[in-house]
């Protein structure tokens, strides 16, 4: 599943996604962290669809900039691209999640390049805050946007370097590139033939933060590799969220999950454990 809708930054407009714009015009996509300050502007770049969350000291204007300064021609970034919640038509914004929240990782993965913001969109790199539950490494759903560094810009550094793997890198980039490591290593792991086991993912889910309760068990069963993943649905908890994954789940993983829990789970009728038991 490919994007909805992309941005074309030299008509600085969203435009739909008929499927095969993605082998026509490769897009990039924005991997970044929301910030407290954000506020809702309205703008004529999506048709006024719905207004588009921004940190207080950031424009489109300065992001698009940005973004063709780096080479990027069609983009996708979330609050432009990705029905918000304060949508006018607050059904069409979930008939809209269940297919397109589920999916998001596709995006990343399809991505010719990734621009990612550590501290907020288009906000400058500083070595501040990487605790805050609000920063890029410590949110749920950027586990799931992990590019390998040679497709891969920083954003927000001067004169942004490219990542590459021999080393020449600026200061800046160097400290990132220390710090993300650990999360590379775990998207190789979810790569591999062998994938990743259940409970390394679900260390590294407890470790971060999640706006709704489901969302951590959303971006958990995209990084197992499922044939398919269930609709996204707000509205419901996180255990009942899991308990839609367990069918889902590939055998090896319910193996591991059957031999590393060989006990009843605290859900009714059910072998396996509960998202709270993993998760402990």
């Amino acid at each position: 599943v490919m994007p909805r809708r992309v941005w074309d930054l030299k008509s600085n407009r969203v435009v739909e996604n008929p499927g095969s714009v993605s082998t026509r015009a490769p897009f990039w996509a924005i991997s970044h962290s929301w910030t407290d300050d954000m506020e809702a502007v309205d703008t004529s770049i999506n048709c006024h669809q719905w207004p588009v969350p921004l940190p207080r000291t950031v424009s489109l204007e300065g992001v698009r900039k940005a973004l063709l300064d780096l080479g990027a021609e069609y983009v996708w970034l979330d609050v432009l691209c990705l029905r918000q919640s304060h949508s006018p038509s607050h059904q069409l914004k979930q008939d809209e999640w269940r297919l397109d929240v589920p999916t998001i990782g596709n995006i990343y993965r399809a991505a010719e390049r990734v621009v990612r913001y550590f501290n907020g969109l288009g906000i400058p790199f500083t070595e501040r805050g990487w605790d805050s539950p609000r920063h890029w490494l410590r949110r749920a759903w950027t586990l799931q946007e992990i590019k390998t560094e040679n497709t891969t810009y920083n954003g927000g550094v001067v004169r942004a370097n490219f990542l590459n793997t021999k080393g020449r890198v600026a200061g800046k980039d160097t400290t990132m590139r220390r710090a993300i490591q650990p999360v590379l290593r775990l998207a190789a792991e979810v790569d591999s033939p062998g994938g990743c086991s259940v409970y390394e993912l679900a260390r590294e889910m407890a470790k971060r933060y999640a706006t709704r309760p489901t969302d951590k068990v959303a971006g958990l069963l995209y990084l197992l590799r499922t044939r398919e993943l269930p609709t996204y649905d707000e509205t419901i908890t996180s255990e009942a969220a899991w308990a839609k994954c367990i069918p889902l789940l590939p055998l090896e993983r319910k193996i591991e999950l059957l031999f590393d829990f060989p006990y009843r789970g605290l859900l009714q009728g059910g072998w396996f454990p509960t998202w709270k038991q993993v998760l402990e």
